[in-house]
């Protein structure tokens, strides 16, 4: 559950300033197939994110097990993201995740994010 949270928290808390370095950093914490898919995902979002010169600060709020097997955990998280767009008055919005670790040869690792 800490890494789930700690690593969720990683994943969705970017900045326009860095968003290439960040994809980087939450590739590091994901499974080498969820990772190629979130580049692809993220890819687009970078044009939104620079122009909007967005930021956003990801806490996790609560989380809970779903599911749990000697090599995969599901947790579900509650996320509370704090969004600042052009240096404007910021925005805040509660989020779900369901979380998907994985025990690899390295660890721990994110194999499937899904958000509501």
């Amino acid at each position: 559950m800490e890494t789930a949270a700690h690593d969720a928290s990683a994943i969705f808390t970017v900045s326009w300033k860095d968003y290439d370095e960040h994809l980087d950093r939450a590739a590091d914490l994901m499974t080498e197939w969820f990772a190629a898919g979130y580049r692809t995902t993220a890819s687009p979002v970078r044009a939104r994110m620079v122009s909007s010169r967005s930021r956003t600060a990801t806490r996790v709020a609560s989380a809970g097990v779903v599911r749990a097997a000697p090599d995969q955990v599901q947790a579900l998280l509650f996320l509370d993201q704090r969004v600042v767009a052009r240096g404007g008055a910021p925005s805040y919005t509660a989020r779900r995740a369901l979380v998907t670790m994985v025990r690899t040869d390295r660890g721990w690792l994110v194999g499937n994010v899904q958000t509501g």
